[in-house]
C-alpha cells in the first residue's frame, strides 16, 4: 500500500474515533464512519467547537420532529462543519427545503437535496430547480410506481441538476436498470437506485454497468462477499471514478486487510464484514475523488440508505 493510501486508511479510523470519542452525537455506530467520510472528502478534521456550535445552529431551525433530525442530523452537522458560514449555509438549507416541500413530501432525503441546492446554486433557482426535480420524480414514477419513492428525490435531483434532457435521462437509467436487474432479482430497490447514480457517472451507459458488474464479480470471486443492498450504489460510484478493476481491485484488498487489522472490526462488537467492505469503498472513494459533489452527495445518501435498511431489519427481527 502507498502512503497516500495508508494515510487515508488511517485517518478514516482517526476522524471515526473521534467522532465517537467527542460524544458529538448518541445515535447509530454507523454514523461514524459515514461522517468521517465526509470529513476526509472535505478535507477537514473533525473540532469539538465548530461541531457543537454547528449541532446548534441545526437546532436552531429544525424542531424534533424535523427531517434536519435524526439520522439525518448527524450528516448535516458536520456538512455545515466544513463550511466557512455554517450560519448562513443552515439558512439557505432551510429556504431550499422549504421550497422541495412545495412539491414534495418531507422525508429524510429531502435535507441532503437542500445542503446540495444552498451549496450549489443562487437561492432565486431554488423553485425552478425544485419543479424541473418533480417533473422528473413524476416520469421515473410512471414508470417504477413501487420502486420509486422518497429515497431517490436525491439522485433524481442530481440528475436533473446536469442540465440533461430528461428523456435521455431516463432512458440511460431505464437501460442501466434492464442490464443490472436480473443479476439482483431479489434486490429491485437497490439496482433501481443504483440507475440513478450510475446515470450521474460520465460515460455510456452498458460501459458504466458493465464496470460495476465486473468488479462486483470480481470481488464474489475472491470471496469478498460484497451486500446486495444498497451497499451497491457506492460500489458502481467508485467503479466508475476513472480507475481500471484491476487497480480497484488491488487497492480494496489492500485496505480491507489494513481494516480488519485495526480496532472495531471483528467478532467481539466490531463492525462485520459487510460493513468492512462499504467502509473500504468509502476510504477508495477519497483515494480516487474526482472533485464532482454530485457524485460526493450520492455517495452520503447511498450510505445512509443502507443504514436506514439495517436499522428497519434490526426493527423487524426485534419484534
Amino acid at each position: 500500500m502507498n502512503e497516500q493510501l495508508a494515510k487515508l486508511c488511517y485517518e478514516f479510523l482517526l476522524y471515526r474515533d473521534q467522532l465517537k470519542d467527542g460524544r458529538f452525537f448518541h445515535s447509530y455506530r454507523q454514523l461514524y464512519p459515514l461522517c468521517a467520510y465526509i470529513c476526509q472528502i472535505r478535507h477537514q478534521e473533525p473540532n469539538d467547537e465548530i461541531m457543537r456550535l454547528c449541532r446548534e445552529i441545526v437546532h436552531e431551525y429544525a424542531g424534533f420532529f424535523s427531517m434536519f433530525r435524526g439520522n439525518g442530523e448527524e450528516v448535516m452537522v458536520t456538512l455545515l462543519s466544513c463550511e466557512s458560514d455554517p450560519g448562513a449555509c443552515m439558512e439557505l438549507c432551510d429556504q431550499a427545503y422549504s421550497t422541495l416541500k412545495t412539491e414534495f413530501h418531507a422525508s429524510h432525503y429531502l435535507p441532503m437535496l437542500a445542503y446540495y441546492m444552498a451549496t450549489s446554486m443562487p437561492a432565486e433557482r431554488f423553485y425552478e430547480f425544485t419543479e424541473g426535480t418533480r417533473d422528473l420524480f413524476e416520469v421515473f414514477n410512471s414508470l417504477h410506481p413501487l420502486l420509486t419513492s422518497e429515497e431517490d428525490t436525491l439522485f433524481i435531483g442530481l440528475l436533473n441538476a446536469s442540465g440533461r434532457d430528461h428523456r435521455e435521462i431516463v432512458e440511460e437509467a431505464e437501460e442501466i436498470y434492464e442490464m443490472l436487474v436480473d443479476d439482483f432479482a431479489f434486490h429491485k430497490n437497490s439496482v433501481h437506485s443504483l440507475s440513478h447514480a450510475l446515470t450521474l457517472c460520465p460515460g455510456a451507459a452498458p460501459a458504466k454497468a458493465a464496470r460495476f458488474r465486473n468488479l462486483f464479480r470480481q470481488l464474489r470471486d475472491m470471496d469478498y462477499r460484497y451486500g446486495k443492498d444498497y451497499e451497491i450504489i457506492a460500489l458502481g460510484i467508485l467503479a466508475n471514478m476513472g480507475y481500471e478493476t484491476e487497480q480497484i481491485m488491488e487497492d480494496f484488498i489492500r485496505v480491507d486487510e489494513y481494516l480488519a487489522d485495526s480496532d472495531g472490526y471483528g467478532w467481539f462488537g466490531g463492525f462485520s464484514k459487510r460493513t468492512r467492505y462499504l467502509h473500504a469503498v468509502l476510504i477508495l472513494s477519497v483515494y480516487y475523488h474526482n472533485g464532482s459533489s454530485e457524485l460526493t452527495a450520492a455517495m452520503i445518501v447511498s450510505v445512509l440508505m443502507e443504514i436506514q435498511a439495517e436499522q428497519a431489519a434490526a426493527a423487524a427481527a426485534a419484534a
